[in-house]
C-alpha cells in the first residue's frame, strides 16, 4: 500500500517537471532570436543635422568613404546661388566609411562615421573669418595618406556646389 500512494504521488510531479522543460525548449529559440534581433550586424551611424539640410554628397572609391555636406540656409543659398560669402554660413561635412549592404550585393552604404569638419564663417570689420573645426574623426587625408592642410579643406568645402534636386 505505501509503494503504490508513493507512486502515484511522483507522477503529477514528474509531469509537472516534464511541462516545464518543454516550456523552457519552446522558449529558449525565442529568446535566441530576440537576442540576435537586438544585435545589430550593421556598425552604422547617424547623423543629426539638427537645422542643417544637406547641400550636396560625393563618394570616394579609393577611399572606400561617403560624404555630405550639410549647411544652414545661409551656407545653401550662396552653394546654390554662387554668390559671394556673406559671413553667416555654416557648413559641416560629414564623411562615413562605406560598408556593404547586406543581402543586396554589390550595393554599398554608409557605414560608421569617420570625421565631422564644420567651417563657420562670421564678418568682422568687412573682413570674412574662417573658423575651421575637426569635430571628430582622424585630420582628413588623401588616398595616398597624406593630411591635407587647413587652408586646403575650408578651400575644399567652400568651393562645393549645391546638387540640384528634382
Amino acid at each position: 500500500m505505501y509503494s503504490i500512494c508513493q507512486q502515484k504521488s511522483s507522477k503529477p510531479i514528474q509531469q509537472k517537471l516534464t511541462i516545464k522543460v518543454m516550456k523552457l525548449i519552446n522558449i529558449l529559440p525565442l529568446l535566441s532570436l530576440i537576442a540576435l534581433a537586438c544585435t545589430s550586424p550593421d556598425k552604422r551611424s547617424i547623423f543629426d543635422a539638427g537645422g542643417q539640410k544637406p547641400i550636396t554628397s560625393f563618394l570616394s572609391k579609393k577611399l572606400n568613404t561617403v560624404s555630405i555636406l550639410f549647411g544652414n540656409q545661409q551656407a545653401l543659398e550662396t552653394a546654390k546661388t554662387g554668390r559671394i560669402h556673406q559671413g553667416s554660413e555654416v557648413f559641416t561635412l560629414v564623411t562615413w566609411n562605406q560598408q556593404n549592404k547586406e543581402f543586396w550585393y554589390p550595393a554599398l552604404i554608409n557605414g560608421r562615421i569617420k570625421s565631422i569638419e564644420v567651417v563657420k564663417l562670421s564678418l568682422s570689420n568687412n573682413q570674412i573669418n574662417h573658423e575651421y573645426s575637426l569635430v571628430k574623426g582622424p585630420a582628413p587625408a588623401n588616398a595616398a595618406h597624406m593630411r591635407f592642410k587647413v587652408r586646403e579643406r575650408i578651400n575644399f568645402i567652400l568651393s562645393q556646389k549645391a546638387s540640384v534636386y528634382p
